[in-house]
């Protein structure tokens, strides 16, 4: 008796479910697809991340890793600035790069092609 309950349940379950794919065969419709949100963030041996705004308006999100680090801005630009030696705080950029984020604590200073800008951990 009680194979045959399961059995009816198990049908009228699977005829509710039946009309959904049948209208997208019928309609010509694509089923929703679920998109891929992006690529995963690339391996990182630290992997601690940071978010500073600058007077500039712009966002920079670092994300540390051993030797360099991965500055993303709110405009999409995204770098790969190399660990460069500080005495205090921590140093990434410069050297032949235009690109340069140097700080201590929660203020830094976001240098592009020669121009500095004040920022903030948020």
């Amino acid at each position: 008796m009680n194979r045959i309950a399961i059995a009816l349940a198990t049908l009228a379950v699977a005829a509710c479910a039946a009309p959904e794919r049948d209208h997208y065969r019928r309609s010509g419709d694509n089923p929703p697809v679920i998109l891929n949100p992006g690529p995963p963030p690339a391996n990182n041996l630290q992997g601690r991340s940071f978010t500073y705004g600058c007077e500039d308006l712009s966002t920079i999100v670092i994300t540390e890793g051993s030797n360099s680090a991965r500055a993303t801005l709110n405009s999409g630009l995204d770098l790969q600035l190399a660990r460069q030696p500080s005495g205090a705080g921590f140093r990434f950029g410069g050297g032949s790069s235009p690109y340069e984020f140097i700080g201590a604590g929660t203020d830094a200073v976001w240098r592009v092609a020669g121009k500095s800008f004040r920022c903030r951990l948020k």
